[in-house]
């Protein structure tokens, strides 16, 4: 799959663009993008750190569609021996709603470095 998503709208006011594995609901669903959206795609990278996999599988429909529903596997069931400790953060940072996430990346960070 290629990892560009919707190339032909890259900069066009109202258009959602990015790579799909790491694009927050709230960006698929083209509304307004709050800092939050950072906040998930910081979280979607550590889950691929995690679990050397993406969040989600599938062609980009179905990336989409897993993305807004919030379908998430937990990293630890993706790739034995995930903490439960930093599967809460990459959790939390990728929360389908973004009031749920880290109010700012430096939250997240200081969880992270808890954790290590």
């Amino acid at each position: 799959m290629s990892l560009a998503w919707f190339p032909s709208t890259a900069g066009k006011a109202g258009k959602a663009f990015g790579t799909p594995y790491y694009i927050s609901p709230e960006q698929i669903r083209a509304r307004e993008v709050p800092p939050a959206t950072d906040i998930y795609g910081l979280g979607a990278t550590l889950y691929h750190l995690l679990t050397g996999q993406p969040p989600f599988d599938g062609d980009v429909a179905a990336i989409r569609e897993k993305a807004v529903a919030g379908d998430v596997q937990p990293p630890s069931r993706v790739k034995r021996g995930v903490s439960r400790a930093i599967e809460s953060v990459c959790l939390k940072a990728m929360a389908r709603d973004p009031v749920d996430r880290y109010p700012t990346p430096l939250d997240l960070a200081r969880d992270v470095e808890h954790y290590l």
